[in-house]
């Protein structure tokens, strides 16, 4: 299954095997406010391109849950976050440490994306 959904947000280091979806608003400040870098996919369920790069985003995610967060927001259920955000052309993936965007990537290119999580995790 790589639908890579679930409704609970884990702390960094433990790993589940899909990457949560926000839930509230309190936990998405709780959680870009950490230290440790916070790895953003801003998606929604009709987006074809956003599915298309789901198995990497979760591969990424299980190679590097013990040195990041991981989190998806639905655009649709999150306007003003993903407003925020400039999340107007999705997928959206958007790299957050101590509260503030460190960078951010836009489109399905999985090397990109690669590269993009790496560099976040890392720097």
């Amino acid at each position: 299954d790589n639908s890579c959904s679930s409704s609970e947000i884990l702390p960094k280091g433990e790993e589940q095997s899909e990457v949560p979806y926000l839930v509230d608003q309190a936990t998405w400040k709780k959680t870009i406010a950490q230290g440790e870098p916070t790895v953003v996919k801003f998606t929604a369920s009709w987006c074809k391109p956003c599915k298309a790069i789901e198995p990497v985003f979760c591969e990424l995610y299980k190679e590097n849950f013990s040195k990041a967060s991981f989190l998806k927001i639905d655009v649709d259920e999150f306007e003003d976050i993903a407003a925020e955000n400039g999340a107007v052309t999705i997928p959206l993936f958007v790299c957050y440490r101590k509260g503030k965007v460190v960078s951010s990537l836009k489109g399905k290119d999985e090397d990109a994306l690669r590269n993009f999580v790496k560099e976040g995790v890392v720097a």
